[in-house]
């Protein structure tokens, strides 16, 4: 694996522990993580959060997210270094 699909790889994962991470609940960081647990029924609360507890990660844009209740299924459509990526997280 190359340099930089390492980086994009590690940029992934950090995207997908930040979603999944509770805010508030990372002794380190009390500002690490987000909000999406307080509203899993509405979707653009849900992106505001992502957006916000990604926002701290360089080279990442978030374009749009998708839910899938019953799968308990996240999709995040991000931009990392202007190449559009894919991340999943299941809650």
């Amino acid at each position: 694996m190359s340099d930089y699909n390492k980086k994009t790889a590690d940029t992934i994962y950090w995207c997908m522990v930040n979603t999944f991470c509770e805010r508030g609940k990372f002794y380190p960081d009390k500002n690490f993580g987000s909000r999406i647990f307080e509203t899993l029924t509405n979707k653009r609360l849900m992106l505001s959060y992502i957006k916000m507890a990604l926002s701290k990660i360089d080279g990442v844009y978030v374009k749009d997210m998708t839910y899938v209740p019953i799968e308990n299924l996240i999709t995040i459509n991000v931009l990392i270094n202007n190449e559009e990526r894919q991340v999943y997280v299941t809650i």
